[in-house]
């Protein structure tokens, strides 16, 4: 400690934080190894097999910034000061957190998709998270994507999505029998939990 500072540390021991980072945005991971003496090994004095709840403060050595977590997907509130980011987490037994700390805020998901195509050709759609300047957020955002047709059911591709930089462009792939009408498009970012929609109509084409 008198020779090395970190750049993401824990006040508590128990809860062991690791930190990724892409572009300015850090993603830090941390785990709750907080544990105590069971009735299984644990009655000799050698093994601590059960789990135990933890409370903490993460900091960070950097200036500011917005944190989120990508579990609950919500806003984390957090303070600066003394070029310092620090925020509380409180963790189940054996519990794991992932928080992606941006320098900007999000601020809103933009989703931009055809308003009509064809079965049998492809749907391509683009997904934007936004920062508080309207600005693609410089961050990899995890999404949720779901392409629904007219009752309900999902898409090929449907599934979870990454937006580097912010944004990413996704095609769905139409067969020719696919249910025509109007389709879903819905999308949640999972950093604060924010969605959109768009309506797709899927023509049948001709008999």
């Amino acid at each position: 400690d008198a020779k090395y500072a970190r750049y993401v540390d824990s006040s508590n021991p128990e809860v062991i934080p690791y930190r990724r980072r892409w572009a300015a945005t850090d993603y830090v991971f941390v785990v709750n190894d907080q544990r105590e003496y069971g009735v299984y090994v644990g009655q000799h004095g050698l093994v601590m097999e059960n789990g135990l709840p933890s409370e903490t403060t993460l900091t960070l050595r950097r200036p500011g910034g917005a944190v989120y977590d990508l579990v609950a997907h919500r806003t984390v509130t957090a303070t600066a000061a003394k070029g310092v980011l620090s925020f509380p987490a409180a963790l189940g037994p054996c519990e794991g957190r992932v928080y992606m700390v941006t320098d900007r805020p999000l601020a809103a998901v933009r989703l931009t998709a055809p308003a009509t195509v064809a079965r049998g050709t492809a749907a391509r759609c683009r997904v934007a998270v936004l920062d508080d300047r309207t600005q693609p957020l410089a961050a990899v955002v995890p999404l949720r994507v779901d392409f629904l047709d007219p009752a309900g059911r999902p898409a090929e591709f449907s599934g979870f999505y990454g937006a580097k930089d912010g944004q990413v462009e996704i095609s769905f792939d139409l067969a020719s029998n696919d249910t025509p009408g109007v389709w879903r498009l819905h999308v949640t970012e999972l950093a604060s939990g924010r969605e959109a929609d768009a309506y797709v109509r899927v023509s049948a084409g001709k008999p």
